[in-house]
């Protein structure tokens, strides 16, 4: 089963269209966007958002996303789950995490942060981005080339480009997918 609330946009089906299975440890990631394309002296927060498949229904699929949220806490990252619901196909969706970032958009711009970097090419979440850039927050988001994202993109204050990211992470912490074939890789970017 595959969960199907527009995979094409999440943080890890961008980084799977790439080729990467994922990035250890994951602050790594975070720490490259606040060294190279903050321009602040003050120390950013980290969040991530994503929901997993029910425990009852799933139960490895679910213990191994466990696992990677326990990592991200473990790296420092704030980890905001929303849920997971079968449809009539029997296909997972995830629910509630457009949801829970909008509402954080805005709250941290009300709450004065001067930027907020968004990965995530989601349109849904484009309300909330022009509620915070009238709050007086930048927002900017990190997209790949390859993800269709043009009302992210006309939405934000600036765009930076996935690939300027990753150059800039140690080679060592980036985690390959090893590509047997078209087919198979094209299942694994649906995650």
């Amino acid at each position: 089963m595959e969960i199907t609330s527009k995979p094409y946009l999440s943080l890890l089906a961008q980084l799977h269209k790439l080729g990467i299975k994922g990035i250890k440890p994951w602050n790594s990631f975070y720490k490259t966007i606040e060294t190279f394309f903050i321009n602040s002296s003050l120390p950013a927060e980290y969040h991530f958002y994503g929901a997993n498949v029910p425990k009852k229904l799933e139960p490895q699929r679910y213990e191994l996303r466990e696992k990677f949220f326990r990592a991200l806490i473990r790296d420092g990252i704030s980890v905001h789950k929303g849920f997971v619901v079968q449809d009539h196909e029997k296909k997972f969706i995830s629910k509630g995490v457009d949801v829970l970032l909008s509402l954080d958009l805005v709250d941290l711009s009300l709450e004065g942060y001067d930027e907020i970097y968004v990965f995530s090419a989601d349109g849904d979440i484009v309300p909330a981005i022009q509620r915070a850039r009238e709050n007086g927050t930048i927002v900017k988001a990190i997209v790949s080339f390859d993800t269709p994202a043009k009302h992210m993109v006309e939405a934000v204050d600036e765009v930076i480009r996935l690939s300027d990211v990753l150059k800039k992470i140690p080679s060592n912490h980036i985690l390959r997918q090893e590509r047997t074939n078209a087919r198979t890789f094209k299942k694994e970017s649906v995650a």
